[in-house]
């Protein structure tokens, strides 16, 4: 199950790979940006979290990523959303004006752009322990109270991950997550 895991994601980083199906050799070969792996991240991570039952209020409720601040994916994540499901769930992208937007969107990821680094603080302590996905590419993200960082380490996306902020949310982060992450800030265990 790792392995697949593993190769999911491998398929995504970014290092100047090719887009899937082309070989190498291929003229036509295509180099990803990092904001395409990021947006590609952004929609494979919530099949490795577990969200509270309450959360989606009906079957085919749809899993609302939404991005704060300025945002890098342009339509990319648009076009990626239109192919996603999650566990049943078709995906949808919406753009906030405020954190508050993501509560009453019954947000389940929140991306918070790297324009907002000064307010990632106030941000954490807006959402609470509301069961939101948070995620960013702020350096330190994931230490200052959000939940995953994405990090570029030699051209290649990576992320870290804050599972005890995570738990304090109620979200049941894979323990397969866990282990692809660079860096991990655990629960306490009771």
């Amino acid at each position: 199950m790792l392995a697949g895991l593993a190769l999911c994601f491998s398929a995504v980083l970014w290092s100047g790979f090719s887009c899937s199906g082309a070989s190498p050799s291929d003229d036509n070969r295509r180099t990803r940006t990092e904001y395409e792996v990021k947006a590609d991240f952004l929609l494979k991570i919530p099949n490795f979290v577990g969200w509270p039952t309450n959360v989606f209020p009906s079957v085919d409720a749809p899993l609302v990523v939404s991005i704060f601040g300025k945002d890098p994916f342009g339509n990319v994540i648009d076009e990626l959303a239109g192919a996603t499901k999650h566990r049943g769930h078709p995906a949808t992208v919406c753009r906030l004006h405020t954190v508050k937007e993501a509560i009453d969107k019954n947000c389940h990821v929140l991306f918070v752009g790297s324009s907002e680094e000064e307010s990632v603080e106030e941000i954490v302590a807006a959402i609470g322990n509301k069961p939101i996905l948070t995620v960013g590419d702020v350096p330190g993200f994931a230490a200052r109270g959000n939940m995953i960082n994405f990090v570029v380490t030699n051209k290649t996306v990576k992320f870290e991950i804050n599972a005890k902020r995570a738990h304090d949310a109620g979200l049941r982060i894979s323990s397969q997550l866990l282990h692809l992450a660079t860096a991990t800030t655990k629960p306490r265990q009771p």
